[in-house]
């Protein structure tokens, strides 16, 4: 398994607050060879806002692996971008299901909108930035004629609300557990 490690430099803004008016987002499906030299910083943050057990874990993407599964056509990716600074993605896995090898079906493997663009607060939940991203990535997945969606949301980063306006349910909880090398 190749495992290439991110160049990008690390993203070292501080906090910034945008003014409203300055708070266009623009949404669509882009490609991983596309975006993959600008997407380390995002990474970053991501990994360190929601990763568990990151001592014995470390980021390390294997992007080798994104692209193949992109050639073969079964990793597909909407982002968000702030003018042309990438933002946000959804990443998804669309295949047709091992149980159900006639439906096709996508699953989340990554959503993240960098916090200076969770926009919302005080709006309806269907004006946010993060719905309005899921959002995109819906229109996606009719284009590509999903029939089963799921979408993966972290217990201590829960924005399951979105889904749900989305039109999806909770149904199945996954449990985890990390088993040292040594042990």
């Amino acid at each position: 398994m190749a495992v290439v490690q991110l160049k990008a430099r690390e993203e070292t803004r501080p906090a910034t607050t945008i003014k409203p008016g300055k708070r266009k987002l623009t949404f669509k499906k882009e490609r991983f060879a596309d975006i993959w030299t600008e997407i380390g910083p995002l990474f970053r943050l991501h990994y360190r806002e929601i990763a568990q057990d990151k001592a014995a874990i470390p980021l390390a993407p294997d992007l080798v692996r994104y692209l193949t599964m992109e050639g073969q056509g079964i990793l597909h990716i909407v982002t968000a971008r702030h003018g042309t600074r990438l933002v946000g993605y959804v990443f998804y896995i669309v295949t047709f299901g091992l149980h159900y090898a006639r439906t096709i079906h996508a699953q989340t493997d990554l959503t993240y909108l960098h916090p200076n663009y969770r926009f919302g607060r005080g709006l309806s939940l269907r004006k946010s930035s993060g719905f309005r991203l899921l959002q995109a990535g819906e229109r996606m997945l009719d284009d590509l004629k999903v029939e089963k969606r799921r979408g993966n949301v972290k217990l201590a980063r829960d924005f399951g609300r979105l889904y749900e306006e989305l039109g999806y349910r909770p149904e199945e909880i996954i449990y985890s557990k990390l088993v040292p090398k040594d042990g």
